[in-house]
């Protein structure tokens, strides 16, 4: 397949995704919020549910049709391109006030799910009783998020603070189901054009997988952070990155691993991983020590994106 044919299907694969994503994200949001869904049960687990959905179709798709690599090096790069490159490119520019609880919280999960991961890609392969253990994970985690999420509504019954609101379900539905539709089409184009544009560079399907299909499904999480921040919702924002990159690990990996066993590369195992760990860690110490996130810290986030970015392809 010529090259410029290859761009073009990825970048239109990457157009199916964000735009199908963006409707899945909009719909589920409003669907939560018609409901009177209270925010960090739509920030911890629906938000990051959906927006974590490009990655899902991406390494399933590529589990499902043989594309081991590529499934298992979006998984892992989609968490370190939320953090490294969106939260930190934000945090550039802007202090991110947010509360030390949740930071806490939530990047202890993920921290706790990378070391399981990296612990577990010693045996150089991804089983299937290994992606039950993950998959297990997102139930303690789910659970967890709807109790606090419960516990957070009947505080606000008690203060009578529940907004109410009017919502289109019918036309929410549709959107759902179009953007999932949507996603589902631009996953499979974007495993196939990424394949082929790895042979073009001559680089790997897991370096691609790591890098360029890493970063395309993660733009949802971007948009999703931007627009939280432009409204004042900070904590939706931090939460469903953070959220979002759990999922990554335990829902994603989880369930590529389940389809079809996934074996572990060195350049995941002893390079990505690791990485993913040192912005966790750093996720966390930084969370602690203010009541929110400074520039320079967003500078060191990106600092270690570019320097993972630019070791995968020199």
């Amino acid at each position: 397949m010529a090259l410029w044919l290859v761009v073009a299907l990825f970048f239109i694969a990457l157009g199916l995704v964000i735009k199908g994503a963006g409707w899945f994200v909009n719909a589920s949001v409003e669907m939560a919020e018609g409901f009177h869904v209270p925010k960090i049960l739509i920030g911890t687990t629906l938000v990051s549910v959906a927006t974590v959905a490009p990655e899902f179709f991406v390494s399933v798709i590529a589990a499902a049709v043989g594309k081991v690599e590529m499934s298992i090096g979006n998984a892992v790069g989609s968490p370190i391109a939320n953090i490294g490159l969106i939260l930190g490119a934000c945090v550039c520019f802007t202090f991110i006030p947010v509360s030390r609880g949740l930071l806490k919280r939530e990047s202890v999960m993920l921290l706790v799910s990378v070391s399981i991961l990296f612990l577990f890609s010693f045996f150089g392969k991804i089983t299937r009783p290994i992606s039950i253990s993950l998959l297990f994970l997102v139930f303690l985690y789910i659970s967890y998020a709807i109790k606090q999420a419960k516990e957070a509504r009947d505080e606000w019954r008690k203060n009578g603070a529940i907004p109410k609101s009017e919502f289109n379900l019918k036309r929410e539905v549709f959107l759902f189901i179009l953007g999932a539709l949507m996603v589902t089409l631009g996953s499979r184009l974007l495993v196939l054009s990424g394949s082929e544009l790895a042979l073009h560079l001559g680089v790997s399907e897991g370096v691609i997988g790591l890098s360029l299909v890493a970063f395309g499904t993660s733009l949802p999480e971007l948009f999703t952070f931007i627009i939280a921040l432009q409204k004042g919702h900070t904590e939706l924002s931090i939460g469903n990155i953070v959220g979002a990159s759990v999922l990554d690990i335990t829902l994603v990996v989880g369930t590529a691993g389940f389809i079809r066993p996934l074996p572990v590369d060195r350049s995941t195992h002893f390079f990505a991983i690791p990485i993913l760990i040192l912005l966790s860690v750093l996720l966390i110490l930084f969370g602690r020590t203010r009541e929110g996130l400074q520039r320079w810290e967003g500078v060191i986030f990106v600092a270690i994106y570019a320097f993972y970015f630019i070791y995968l392809f020199v």
